[in-house]
């Protein structure tokens, strides 16, 4: 599997020419209805160019569509945030095409006679029809009975694929040639087809796609959990979402479906307010034969375990390098999967690299997935002593098969305390395991299979202590990556690779998770929580900082404490560290905010012991100063 194609190919473009800027006097005050003033500006402005959002509360309510070629731009997150206030909202931004119509409206399918062999970059069909370059095509088959299986714990997932779920595997490319019927893809096929399966090319065509759009450098959040998902990609291809914020989640932070080489990157989501799981605060969820898609350097926390999930024949996606903390799930008893590797029929060929997180699990509850690679990855199998059910660093259930796990770290040590329960061993939600294989299945069946099919190899745990490998496999030396050739620029003075048990130290930090860290010295908050109307607070008041004192002579690690303040009312807002003469030692903030509660982190490693003020300083609405402070000791 090639996992190299996954992304914008050439990466993100740099756009420079801006062709309208919003007034933020008039839109950006929180007050005013900005929807109509975005919109019209998207829609008059022309290909590559950029649609600047300046620091402010940009109030909508209804969704703002991105169209081909255009970037919505803000001054960054935090600084621009875009809040929705109505009684109910599909999404707050979306690039949604017409993919759906295309296959399931117009239904112009095609069999595939020749050329479905894993790898290949050429298909020969039964009749040509309209296809043209540039068009897309969603291959698929009907469901290999010894592989995939739509029939989870909730019944058959009639939506999970074409004819009613029988369609479940598959993945979309793009036509670059056309020559008779043969038909040349910018993709090489993830997997052998099988003719007495029936394969099928089924047409989108080119104009139906959103292409070349970006979403950059702001926030989107919404007043109370009315919006289904806060932003949408269905039918896109070549787009992004970079360096943006997605805070006070309903259902799903992002859906991205029906949609191939975008990229989602250096951002972050966080925080729920619906509730977590049974399809309420998912992070990002890449659905319905989503293809080669890259999902990396993102935060994700306070959510439910589909911080990063997978589910609907999604296919030859890239999830690397994600920091994933505080998996949440309605039953605070029970750890929930985070990342969630499947989640519906009938995810494959996907990568895991380098992600941190709790709990990688593949479920049953709609369906199966199959032949997805998890490579030198940290999962801890623990979170804390709250949660005291189903505690494993890898879970697979009954019909998630052929998977491959190598170079990871896995458990916590002094908590995790069984090596692998797998069926047919009796289950014990008790057991805090390293591996969880094949429980589950109609009437709990269970599953040998899974554990017969998976490789595990290279794999360090905190239970046997040791590296583990397969017996038959001799090669112990593991690539840095399957997919970079060589550390990204991007990667700065990070440890690469950064896991594994190759690495000095088996984990080390990955950007993400320093970004996450030092939030406060970057500009870049670890929570927005925006207020409904019914809830917000009373007055402004700057929060005792927490822990305090801090660093190193207090607790182990970085010097980090959180910083915690509510406001009213959209205002301009900083929060600033003086030393005792009221000297400016550190800006952790200044910027448009929305009414709520407002938490930074702070990393004070650079600054020795000492007292220091702690300052907020607000200019309201209606003119005029409002400040606070608190006393803060750094202890070394």
């Amino acid at each position: 599997m090639d996992w190299t194609l996954a992304g914008i190919p050439g990466g993100i473009p740099a756009r420079t020419s801006i062709s309208a800027t919003i007034d933020a006097g008039v839109y950006g005050n929180g007050v005013t209805d900005a929807t109509a003033a975005i919109q019209q500006a998207l829609d008059a402005s022309r290909d590559g160019e950029v649609v600047y959002l300046p620091a402010g509360v940009y109030k909508t309510s209804a969704t703002i569509h991105l169209f081909s070629n255009r970037t919505l731009r803000g001054a960054g997150p935090g600084k621009t945030i875009i809040r929705f206030a109505n009684d109910w909202g599909r999404s707050i931004l979306d690039m949604r095409g017409l993919f759906y119509w295309n296959v399931y409206g117009l239904k112009r399918s095609f069999g595939i006679v020749a050329g479905g062999v894993k790898g290949s970059t050429q298909i020969t069909l039964d009749s040509i029809g309209t296809i043209a370059k540039g068009d897309i095509l969603l291959i698929d088959q009907r469901n290999d009975p010894l592989l995939v299986d739509p029939v989870g714990y909730e019944g058959l997932c009639t939506y999970c694929g074409r004819e009613e779920g029988q369609r479940a595997r598959g993945q979309i490319a793009e036509v670059t040639h056309v020559q008779g019927n043969t038909v040349s893809l910018n993709l090489p096929l993830s997997w052998t087809l099988s003719a007495s399966l029936l394969p099928q090319a089924t047409l989108v065509d080119a104009a139906s796609m959103i292409r070349h759009a970006g979403i950059e450098d702001l926030t989107v959040t919404e007043d109370s959990a009315v919006v289904d998902y806060l932003i949408e990609m269905d039918g896109a291809q070549y787009c992004w979402l970079k360096n943006i914020e997605v805070t006070r989640v309903n259902r799903r932070g992002l859906w991205l479906i029906e949609s191939l080489q975008n990229e989602v990157r250096d951002s972050y989501f966080h925080d729920a307010i619906n509730g977590f799981g049974r399809s309420y605060g998912y992070g990002i969820l890449v659905d319905a034969y989503a293809s080669s898609n890259l999902i990396e350097n993102n935060i994700l926390h306070t959510l439910d375990g589909g911080f990063l999930m997978t589910a609907g024949g999604a296919s030859g996606n890239v999830f690397g390098y994600n920091y994933m903390i505080d998996s949440r799930f309605d039953d605070p008893w029970w750890l929930t999967a985070s990342p969630s590797l499947n989640h519906a029929p009938h995810p494959s060929m996907n990568l895991w690299e380098g992600n941190i997180g709790v709990q990688a699990a593949a479920d049953f509850i709609h369906g199966s997935s199959s032949h997805n690679t998890v490579f030198r990855c940290r999962f801890s199998g623990w979170q804390d002593s709250v949660i005291t059910s189903n505690n494993n660093a890898i879970e697979l259930q009954y019909k998630n098969t052929h998977y491959n796990v190598l170079g990871c770290v896995l458990g916590t040590p002094g908590r995790s305390d069984t090596y692998e329960t797998a069926y047919p061993t009796a289950p014990d939600n008790l057991f805090r395991n390293i591996w969880r294989l094949g429980y589950g299945g109609p009437s709990w069946a269970g599953d040998m299979n899974v554990k017969a099919t998976l490789l595990r190899h290279r794999n360090y745990d905190y239970v046997t202590r040791h590296v583990v490998d397969d017996p038959v496999i001799a090669d112990t030396l593991l690539p840095a990556s399957l997919y970079k050739p060589a550390k990204p620029a991007w990667w700065g003075a990070c440890v690469w690779p950064p896991i594994g048990p190759d690495v000095p130290g088996l984990v080390n930090k990955i950007p993400a998770q320093l970004r996450y860290e030092n939030a406060g010295t970057t500009g870049v908050a670890i929570g927005h929580a925006s207020a409904s109307p019914g809830s917000r607070p009373s007055e402004y008041e700057l929060f005792q900082n927490y822990p305090n004192p801090f660093g190193a002579a207090v607790q182990p690690g970085a010097a980090v404490t959180t910083l915690s303040f509510s406001i009213p009312e959209a205002c301009i807002a900083r929060l600033s560290v003086h030393d005792l003469l009221g000297r400016v030692v550190s800006t952790v903030f200044d910027g448009a905010l929305d009414t709520g509660i407002h938490r930074f982190k702070w990393n004070a490693d650079i600054f020795p012991s000492a007292a220091y003020l702690l300052r907020l300083t607000v200019t309201p609405p209606g003119g005029g100063s409002v400040s606070r402070e608190r006393v803060m000791v750094l202890a070394r």
